[in-house]
């Protein structure tokens, strides 16, 4: 049988409204195999043009973890839902690296989301120095470690996890699959210690058309948080006819 896989894609801080109609239009056209799920992250500000515009499933980039309040620049759970959201991407590199979030934040954002039904892709991943100096397993452990209970034995929404080693992001670098392999046992680890015995995790960091067979075809890949190479309507769907 042939398994199930995940692609998603993360716009970042690209493809304003007009753009993203124009992107679901023409990905849209494409016959894609059916076992693999692509999903799409805009910026907040083109989320409300896809309402009535696609047939993809779509979800945000961040979420504040208050239900409402005084948090300039933040958006809630419920108006992500409002907007037709199905999913939102919490603790991701660049939000951790370049805007504060830590682990206490980045898993209160995950609960907040997954308590009002959003399934929530969690990113985790080790730096250069933390894999240079043979952390990278504490560094991951640390990070799920801030994940609550709640989340983790919430069956409201789904978790997934995707590992992004922060120095391949954006890099054109990527870990061998020896390293890829020994980085998603060690979260299925310590996810099963903690009662999540079952839990997609995804691959992301310079994931593209000449890597992507070799990474998925690794038993622990669900799929992969695809960064640049999503931003083009027939690179994205290239990434998922490969996986055929």
């Amino acid at each position: 049988m042939t398994r199930s896989l995940l692609l998603v894609g993360n716009w970042k801080m690209n493809h304003g409204p007009r753009a993203a109609r124009t992107f679901c239009a023409d990905f849209e056209r494409h016959k894609l195999p059916t076992h693999v799920r692509c999903w799409i992250a805009p910026p907040f500000s083109s989320l409300a043009a896809l309402q009535d515009h696609t047939s993809l499933i779509y979800g945000a980039q961040n979420v504040h973890w208050a239900a409402e309040g005084a948090f300039t620049g933040e958006v809630n759970a419920d108006s992500l839902i409002e907007l037709g959201c199905s999913f939102v991407i919490c603790g991701h590199s660049e939000r951790r690296n370049l805007f504060g979030e830590n682990d206490e934040s980045a898993a209160k954002r995950a609960e907040a989301a997954i308590t009002k039904g959003l399934n929530v892709v969690f990113c985790v991943g080790e730096t250069s120095a933390e894999r240079n100096s043979g952390h990278t397993q504490a560094a991951l452990q640390r990070q799920l470690a801030a994940l609550s209970a709640n989340t983790l034995g919430s069956n409201k929404a789904k978790l997934i996890i995707a590992y992004e080693p922060i120095w391949a992001v954006g890099t054109d670098r990527t870990p061998n699959i020896r390293e890829i392999e020994a980085a998603h046992a060690s979260i299925q680890k310590f996810l099963a210690g903690r009662g999540k015995s079952e839990v997609d995790i995804l691959y992301g960091g310079s994931v593209n058309t000449s890597n992507i067979a070799e990474i998925c075809a690794v038993t622990s890949v669900a799929g992969a948080l695809v960064g640049r190479a999503s931003l083009e309507p027939d690179s994205f769907a290239e990434l998922a006819k490969i996986l055929a």
